[in-house]
């Protein structure tokens, strides 16, 4: 059987980018103190300073609009969220010290940790408070930015739906805009948006305030989401990027063009964004300021561009002008078999750009919904007896108890490199870390 799930249903957890084929290794030029030999860096084996190559240029830094790996990178290590996961998965505070959840009233109440806005400078700019957070909700609601993340706001953040539709209405009634099936828009004097389908059905949208939306600054210090239902999930989903704060000034003088330059957006994360120049360089420097700079081990991290880092990178490692890039398989034998190379190449880490989950099909019979139908399974299936099965408690607890998770995300090595060991240094950052590598005895990109 076949059936779609919407992003509403599910989180896209940092994108769904394949690894490629050709990456075999991680190379690194940074010296350490967990063990290995140093073979020298740009930095003269300082940890505190990170280089790398990227070779995709953003199109976007605004991380309150994107859904892509390379446009997350400054939303994600300078801005923090108001929880966040250890590095063992286990939610921990973030700009929230605590939280509360009222059932009856389907309401998230979050307390406030006292933080700083900081410019591309380091220096404050105002604090952060809860109304950061409503402005920011309120750009993501805006359809003239086209936020890519919409979706999972208006799915679960009360009369969030009800504002969002109103304003594309009364967008595309102020554009002129015709669907492609003839459906029209036409606002009168008062806002009202009349919606008029090609048969002649028509409806009427009242305006919808920003007021009536679930989320609310109820002092600097107290932020409250109310919820459209109980969603056991809504915790995780501030970790993401519609739900992380913006300086409200900022954000209402640059409107579309806030966060397309360092000088266009504030950081209250584990860094602040000091220089940005397209298709040259963006360097990121350590957060004096933020709540937890304690656990930050890294001063700075230089991006530079270059188009062909995937056969640029290498070389700049052996010379010392980076601190990490990633190794190809047509190389990666040559590299170990060389004494002057073998120490500079370590395992990657495993990838965490995925979300793994599995679903069992509840509905193996036909059944047709007022806006969707489900097929059912073939009678080769024996839909009676699946639905037995999976009805059964013990039944799916065999399923989860059969999946060792602890093989599922280890770090393997290909034949011939078992006898290979990782050893990393893992600085502390708001979201998925840069990495800063030893030189380790051994790496090989994990199959």
């Amino acid at each position: 059987m076949k059936q779609s799930i919407s992003r509403r249903q599910f989180l896209k957890a940092s994108g769904l980018a394949a690894a490629g084929a050709c990456a075999a290794g991680l190379l690194s030029s940074c010296g350490g103190k967990s063990g290995g030999s140093s073979s020298g860096s740009a930095s003269g084996a300082d940890t505190s300073k990170y280089t790398v190559l990227y070779s995709s240029q953003p199109a976007t830094l605004n991380y309150l609009t994107t859904a892509t790996d390379l446009e997350m990178v400054v939303g994600a290590n300078c801005v923090d969220t108001l929880v966040e996961y250890d590095n063992k998965g286990v939610m921990r505070e973030g700009l929230a010290t605590k939280w509360e959840w009222d059932a009856d009233t389907l309401t998230w109440t979050f307390t406030l940790r006292e933080e700083n806005w900081v410019d591309n400078n380091g220096e404050v700019v105002a604090p952060v408070t809860a109304q950061d957070f409503v402005d920011a909700l309120q750009y993501v609601l805006t359809p003239d930015y086209a936020s890519s993340n919409v979706g999972l706001v208006t799915a679960y953040i009360a009369g969030a739906n009800d504002y969002y539709n109103y304003h594309v209405y009364l967008t595309n009634a102020e554009n002129g805009t015709v669907d492609d099936d003839g459906t029209t828009y036409v606002t009168d004097g008062s806002g009202n948006v009349t919606v008029t389908a090609a048969d002649g059905t028509a409806s009427t949208y009242a305006p919808v305030d920003f007021d009536s939306v679930g989320v609310t600054a109820v002092d600097d210090h107290t932020l409250a989401y109310t919820l459209t239902y109980d969603f056991p999930g809504f915790l995780s989903l501030l970790c993401y990027l519609p739900y992380e704060p913006a300086y409200g000034p900022l954000l209402s003088e640059m409107g579309d063009q806030y966060a397309t330059s360092a000088e266009t957006l504030y950081s209250c994360g584990a860094f602040y964004l000091s220089d940005y120049e397209s298709l040259e360089t963006w360097i990121m420097k350590k957060n004096p300021e933020n709540y937890d700079a304690d656990n930050v081990f890294i001063d700075t991290i230089s991006r530079i561009y270059n188009a062909e880092a995937a056969v640029n990178g290498p070389e700049m490692i052996k010379r010392g002008e980076i601190d990490e890039a990633t190794i190809g398989s047509d190389i990666l034998d040559s590299w170990l078999a060389d004494d002057t190379t073998k120490d500079m190449v370590s395992m990657d880490r495993p990838n965490t750009n995925y979300t793994y989950f599995y679903m069992f099909n509840f509905m193996p019979f036909a059944h047709e919904f007022s806006n969707w139908n489900v097929e059912g399974v073939d009678a080769e299936y024996e839909p009676e007896n699946w639905a037995k099965a999976i009805n059964n408690t013990n039944f799916r607890k065999a399923f989860l108890y059969g999946i060792n998770n602890a093989v599922t995300l280890a770090v393997s090595a290909p034949l011939g490199y078992d006898s290979y060991k990782l050893n990393t240094i893992t600085p502390r950052t708001s979201a998925p870390p840069p990495m800063a590598w030893t030189t380790p005895s051994a790496a090989a990109w994990p199959t």
